[in-house]
Order: C-alpha cells, then sequence, then structure tokens
C-alpha cells in the first residue's frame, strides 16, 4: 500500500513559505507487537494470545526519548521546542506512539494516533493510566490528532475505542482545544488510507493555515 508520502507534504508545505521538517523513520523488529504496546495493565483476551502480552513499549519509548532523538537534536539543525515536534504512528504504532508522547511532553508536543490499539486494553486501566497525569496546565498539553476508519473489519474492530478516548481525557480535563477525532467510514486498516489523511493531520498538528 505504498507509505504515508511525508516527504512530499514537508516539500509542499516548504514551498508555500513554511520552515522545513526534519522527518525521522524508526523501523520496528519481527517483535512489533510487543515492541509497540506500552505496559500500562494486563492485554485483554483474546488479544493477550496474539503476541501481545508483555508488552514492552516502555523500553521503546524510552530508546525514542534516550537514543533517538538526543542523537537527531546533536546532529541535524532542529528545534528543541516541544511545539515543534510530533510523534505519528499507525495501528500499533498508534498506541505507541500516543504512549511515547504522553510519557515525554517535554519533547512532543503534537501526537498523531492513527487507527490505534487502544482496545488491547481495559477501560479501567486506561483510567488508571491517564488518571497520573496533570491536565490544569494547557499550554504544557500536545495536540492530539485521533483518526479512526471504518472500510474494513479491522478499522471497525478499532472505532470504539479510538473515538472514547478523547472523551475520557476531556472528562479527566484534557481541554477539547487540543484533540480532535477523524472518522472516515470508507478508509481502510492500510498506508493507503493513511496517505490520503496525512496532508489535514500534519497541518492540524502544527496549526499551519
Amino acid at each position: 500500500y505504498g507509505g504515508w508520502v511525508t516527504d512530499k507534504i514537508a516539500t509542499c508545505l516548504q514551498s508555500n513559505g513554511h520552515d522545513g521538517f526534519i522527518l525521522v523513520g524508526i523501523d520496528n523488529s519481527r517483535n512489533r507487537d510487543n515492541e509497540l504496546t506500552p505496559d500500562i495493565g494486563d492485554v485483554i483476551a483474546p488479544y493477550n494470545k496474539q503476541g501481545f502480552e508483555n508488552g514492552t513499549g516502555e523500553r521503546f519509548s524510552d530508546f525514542v526519548a534516550d537514543v533517538v532523538v538526543p542523537y537527531v537534536n546533536a546532529n541535524y539543525n532542529t528545534s528543541q521546542k516541544p511545539e515543534d515536534n510530533a510523534i505519528i504512528g499507525s495501528s500499533s504504532g498508534g498506541i505507541e506512539a500516543f504512549y511515547i508522547g504522553m510519557e515525554n511532553m517535554d519533547i512532543f508536543g503534537n501526537i498523531a494516533a492513527i487507527s490505534p490499539a487502544f482496545m488491547l486494553f481495559p477501560k479501567s486501566d486506561w483510567d488508571n493510566y491517564l488518571a497520573k497525569f496533570d491536565f490544569s496546565n494547557k499550554e504544557s498539553l500536545p495536540r492530539i490528532y485521533f483518526f479512526n476508519g471504518g472500510g474494513d473489519s479491522l478499522e471497525k474492530e478499532l472505532y470504539p475505542f479510538a473515538k472514547a478516548m478523547p472523551q475520557w481525557m476531556g472528562a479527566l480535563g484534557y481541554p477539547e482545544e487540543n484533540m480532535t477525532f477523524c472518522y472516515e467510514d470508507t478508509f481502510s486498516h492500510n498506508e493507503y488510507a493513511w496517505r490520503m489523511i496525512m496532508p489535514v493531520i500534519i497541518p492540524w498538528l502544527f496549526e499551519l493555515q
């Protein structure tokens, strides 16, 4: 299904007068289901029988924050202001990008959780996880773009929790203006769909006109 073509989106934005972008793509191993599953509780059945048990997403998050980001900052002309940095992921990468962004708000001021696998954990675990944050200072909180499609069975499976997450966060005081949820009923769980939505996501995150 190809990729997200974020390079072309960045080039287009730059040609229209915006600053340039540095795009960092992080590969995953054959153990992606574990690498990209945060350890915030017990993965519910039947997903705990599908390779998602014993998630090591905390270590992956530390790798991004403590290894990847310092390397990029040391070797490229970067802005280290949170509002100038985003983390974006899809599917298992969507739940992990959300987790990494929430754990590292001092680094990432923008998060996109695309077709995220939030349904791996029960609402009670999400409530406990989100309750540890202080959402009272709006200026320190990331802008978060949630997306889900409805074009195939997997997207329909992901939809209830993806739609509910901003509602749960809002109930805990997360400012509604810092979040948006987009649903496209014909978009399936693949890179073609995510490529189609990316030109909307990036300008929204960085508040580009």
